[in-house]
């Protein structure tokens, strides 16, 4: 678990950094940050709600297993609304 709620901080860190340095991440539009995921995070929402609180940037989820966030992405193509990808491991990408 401990290891889980390192990669969601240095992650959500990145996402910060992005999104400080792209001006359309502070439209309005932009308030949201969309994570599909394959991963359990449970144990993790503190941090996701640190986030939000200290950013303003509300997170929406998508879970599933391997296969359907993949089938999910495959046919959204490059119209997806996913902003950021966690799968259980790399060999799945």
């Amino acid at each position: 678990m401990r290891r889980c709620v390192v990669a969601c901080v240095g992650l959500i860190g990145a996402v910060m950094l992005l999104m400080d340095s792209a001006p359309a991440a502070r439209s309005q539009e932009a308030r949201t940050l969309t994570v599909y995921s394959s991963r359990a995070h449970y144990g993790a929402e503190p941090v996701f709600e640190a986030f939000t609180k200290k950013t303003g940037v509300d997170i929406k989820f998508f879970n599933g297993n391997n296969n359907e966030v993949f089938e999910r992405l495959r046919n959204e193509g490059a119209r997806t609304s996913a902003d950021v990808l966690l799968t259980v491991d790399a060999g799945n990408l």
